[in-house]
């Protein structure tokens, strides 16, 4: 699996308590299985397909608490260029004991 890292990112709240993560991707179109995080931890890792996966770097504590509420995300992926949504999809939100082995990457998203 080929890991990217969201460049830059945005996390909304709704008020169904469902966070919605807005970024910049110029990737093909997802197949997404789930987005995993350790609480104790500020990164999260969503699996946007088999081939591919996005490292978010820095979740806020605002965003931690969020998450820890929610059973599923909503991602908005936006073209970079045109600021158009390119993709709109929702997946589990999966929380993990064990401490996420993350290595910041230099290659970003967008």
């Amino acid at each position: 699996m080929d890991w990217l890292q969201a460049g830059t990112f945005l996390i909304q709240p709704t008020k169904q308590n469902i966070p919605v993560i807005e970024m910049y991707t110029h990737l093909d179109e997802p197949k997404p299985t789930a987005l995993i995080y350790n609480p104790q931890q500020e990164h999260a890792l969503l699996f946007r397909n088999e081939e591919v996966g996005i490292v978010l770097d820095y979740l806020n504590p605002k965003s931690l608490a969020l998450f820890n509420k929610a059973k599923e995300v909503a991602v908005c992926e936006m073209d970079p260029k045109t600021q158009q949504v390119r993709y709109y999809y929702r997946l589990p939100i999966r929380r993990v004991k064990d401490k996420l082995n993350i290595q910041l990457m230099m290659k970003k998203v967008a």
